[in-house]
Order: structure tokens, then sequence, then C-alpha cells
């Protein structure tokens, strides 16, 4: 593929990344707008302790779905540093004496573990997971915990304005009475519910995957990787075993850097850039960690 149509690629993953982002923007204000024109009517006729309790509900998650996203946003996946461009490693690494780093003919770069070429940015990234145009960039080592937890975030707050919509919705399809409220609000609620209901399936595949990806230590890449290489053992009476695989817990709290005595909710609240360089990971069985290659 020459500059062009390199060029032609990117400009349209971008294009296409800057209107996912205007309609994900969209969608939230409209879910917000939504809950306060059709269901907070609902919520002025309760007592006042439920009330204000719905609001804090409401506030968290959509503050949590707002927040989360302007970080995954706004936090680069991570790409390989320059300091590992050396000419006397790489002329190694072409003339086949040293067979313990990869090399990436289209960066010119030395690719630590985990890390993969990115066709759309072009360029190598860190644990790189795969290019999401909602982000309108790559999911990698820096931004994947923002990107599960906006993930998480989302199927939350879907969820809770489902199960609040979910008896007015009732009621503008003719299952229930309506009370004393308009049924412009009923029919408001219901429009708001099989919104939040659509999204909420639909985001909740890919929250289940990520869930289940960083439970295993793995990114999407390494997943198919895995599969290949765990078939191939089958097939000739090995076991394999994947080496970055530290258990569910020790993964999880690796992923979100958190404490060993933490609750695993925590994660919710973490929004922390991860420390870890991206070029050294801890291996399964070790203390040690892979090997550096700076």
């Amino acid at each position: 593929m020459n500059w062009s149509c390199k060029f032609i690629v990117f400009l349209f993953f971008k294009s296409l990344g800057i209107f996912a982002i205007g309609l994900a923007t969209f969608l939230v204000s409209t879910v917000v707008v939504g809950y306060y024109k059709s269901y907070y009517p609902f919520l002025l006729t309760k007592p006042f302790p439920f009330l204000v309790g719905h609001l804090i509900i409401f506030s968290w998650l959509i503050g949590g779905v707002i927040y989360s996203y302007y970080k995954v946003i706004r936090t680069k996946p991570g790409s390989v540093p320059l300091g590992l461009k050396t000419t006397g490693q790489i002329n190694r690494i072409k003339q086949g004496y040293s067979k313990k780093y990869r090399y990436c003919k289209k960066c010119d770069y030395i690719k630590p573990p985990r890390s993969h070429h990115d066709s759309v940015t072009g360029k190598c990234v860190l644990k790189m997971d795969h290019y999401c145009v909602w982000i309108n960039d790559c999911v990698g080592h820096y931004n994947h915990k923002f990107f599960l937890q906006f993930l998480t975030y989302c199927c939350l707050g879907c969820l809770y304005v489902v199960l609040c919509t979910f008896p007015p919705f009732l009621v503008d399809i003719g299952f229930l009475k309506p009370s004393s409220t308009s049924n412009q609000n009923y029919e408001k609620c219901g429009i708001l519910f099989i919104i939040c209901l659509v999204c909420l399936i639909s985001v909740s595949f890919l929250l289940f995957w990520h869930t289940y990806l960083t439970l295993t230590n793995q990114t999407t890449i390494e997943y198919y990787e895995n599969k290949e290489r765990k078939a191939y053992c089958n097939e000739n009476g090995l076991i394999y075993k994947n080496e970055y695989d530290m258990g569910k817990r020790n993964n999880w709290n690796w992923f979100f850097e958190l404490k060993e005595n933490d609750s695993w909710w925590k994660f919710l609240f973490n929004f922390k850039t991860i420390s870890n360089d991206g070029i050294t990971y801890p291996r399964v069985n070790s203390t040690k960690k892979s090997e550096n290659i700076l």
C-alpha cells in the first residue's frame, strides 16, 4: 500500500472517529435530557429521600460515563519509546543473530513484548488491543483500563435508566394503567427505555469480552494468537499456558493497579494513569518481569 492509499485510509478512519465521538456525545446528552424531562416528573411525586437518592445515583453514573469517556479519549494508548531504536540491536535482528526481540519493518523500530503495529495510526502500539472508532484511536496499554471503566459505567447507567423507565414503558404500550401523570411523559419514558435498552445490549457484549480479557491477562490480538498456539499444542500433546496469566484476581489488580487487599469494585474509582512502562510485564510463576529491551 503506497503513501496515498495509507493517507486516505487514515483520513477515513479519523473522520469516522470524529463522527462516532459526536454521536456518542449526542446519545449521552439525549439520555441526560430525556431523564430530566421524562422521568424526573415521576420522581417529584415520590418522597423526598427517594427523589434525592435517585438523583445521586443518576449523577454518579452519568458522571462516570462522561469522565471515563474523556479519559479514554485523552489518554494515548502508548507508542514505542525512541530509545528502543538502536542501530546495533536492529542490525543484529535483521541479520538473524538475535531472535530475542521482534522488529517492525514499517516503523524501523524494535517491538517490545505485546506490542503490535496499527495500520490506521501507522505506528506500533504498546499492548495493543484494537483500533476503536468510538475513541478515534487505538485501545492499548495506557487507555485500556479507562476503556473498560467506560464500558462498565455505560452498562450501569443504561441498566439504571432501563429499570426506572420500565414501568412507564409498560403504561405506554398498554400493559399497565396510567397514573395522574400526563401521557406525554409515558411516551417519552418509553422512548428513553428503548434507547437505553439497545445501548445496554450492545455495550454489554463488549463489557463481557473485555472483562474476560482482563481476567485472563490478554488483549484481543493475543486471544487469537493464544488460541492458535493452544490448538497447536493440543495437536502435538503439549500443554499451553499464557505466560502473562497470573490468576484472575492478580490479573485484575495488575490491570487496574489495585492493592492486594483492595475490593475488586474499587476499579470504578481508580482513574490514575497506568504507571507501568508498557515494555516489561510480569510473567506467570515468576517474580521477575519480562526482560527489559532498553
